[in-house]
Parts: C-alpha cells; sequence; structure tokens
C-alpha cells in the first residue's frame, strides 16, 4: 500500500505500516492508544509514536497501568486487613480504646471501694503481715478481674457479660 501524505493516513494505511490487523487497530484505539484526526484518518506521526509508547510501557497505557497497579495494592491491603480481623490478628483501635477505657472504669471502681471493703478487717488487725497479706490479696483481686475481662474481650467472648465488649469488624 502506497502512503502518499506523510501526515495522514487512513486506517488501512496505518495498519498496514505497523503490521497489525485492523481489529488490533480498532482495539487499541478504543483503549486510547489512538485517536483520529477526523473519521477515518490519522496524524501518521502520532500513530508511530503512540505504537511505540506502547510496546515501551509494556503493551499497556502507562497511567492506566500505574492506576491499575495501585488499585491492585489497595484491594491486597484491604483483603489482608479484613482477613486479620477474621483471624482475631488485629482488631480496630476505636475498638481497643474503648475496650482498655472500661478496663480502667472497673479497675478505677474497684480500687475506689477498696478502702471500704477492707477497712473493717484492718481495724481488728494487730499485725503489720497481716494487713499487708490482705492488702495484697485485695489487690489481687482486682487485677483478677480486670485481667479476666480483657481476656474475655481478646478471646472473643464475654460470657454474656455486657461490661465486656466482644470484638466486631463493625466497630
Amino acid at each position: 500500500m502506497l502512503i502518499q501524505d506523510t501526515n495522514r493516513a487512513s486506517r488501512k494505511a496505518c495498519c498496514a505500516l505497523l503490521g497489525i490487523s485492523e481489529q488490533t487497530f480498532q482495539k487499541l484505539k478504543s483503549a486510547g492508544v489512538f485517536a483520529p484526526i477526523e473519521r477515518g484518518t490519522y496524524d501518521l506521526p502520532e500513530v508511530i509514536t503512540a505504537w511505540v509508547s506502547y510496546h515501551v510501557d509494556g503493551g499497556t497505557n502507562s497511567d492506566l497501568t500505574e492506576e491499575r497497579r495501585l488499585l491492585t495494592i489497595a484491594q491486597r491491603k484491604q483483603i489482608e486487613q479484613r482477613m486479620e480481623v477474621e483471624r482475631r490478628e488485629s482488631v480496630r483501635l476505636s475498638e481497643v480504646a474503648r475496650t482498655f477505657n472500661e478496663a480502667m472504669v472497673l479497675i478505677a471502681s474497684q480500687l475506689d471501694g477498696l478502702a471500704g471493703r477492707v477497712a473493717g478487717e484492718v481495724a481488728g488487725l494487730d499485725d503489720p503481715a497481716a494487713v499487708r497479706d490482705l492488702l495484697f490479696s485485695e489487690s489481687r483481686r482486682i487485677r483478677d478481674v480486670a485481667a479476666s475481662k480483657l481476656t474475655a474481650w481478646a478471646t472473643g467472648g464475654n460470657g454474656g457479660d455486657p461490661a465486656c465488649p466482644t470484638p466486631t469488624e463493625d466497630s
């Protein structure tokens, strides 16, 4: 096929010059690689430049390739995070903050009531070691209550206790 104008060419002439089928040319045109300057006529230098760029970019539009790559990375991260939550390997920060806040409220209320709970017993004790043991056992009880609440939350079971939140993906 003879190309008389080196600046403008028909689709058939472009296909012949590039050595591709009209179907392949049409697919590349639909993908935005080639753009006609008017119906059926193409700027020949632009077609050649686009063809070379298409192959240099690995056969795709580089902007589209980068967007697809970023989308794939974002989708993979989202899936990994969802799987970590399902496997209980990670939880939402807001959920952890709420749970620890509730645990600290529990500890604070238990500590605030400590004096009232042990005052009568301490008053009847003369041995400092006995007072120490009583205070130690009471503080250990408070720690154990808080630890059991946090353990129940961490394992996903709250034993029906509304004071111990069960982690959810929606939190």
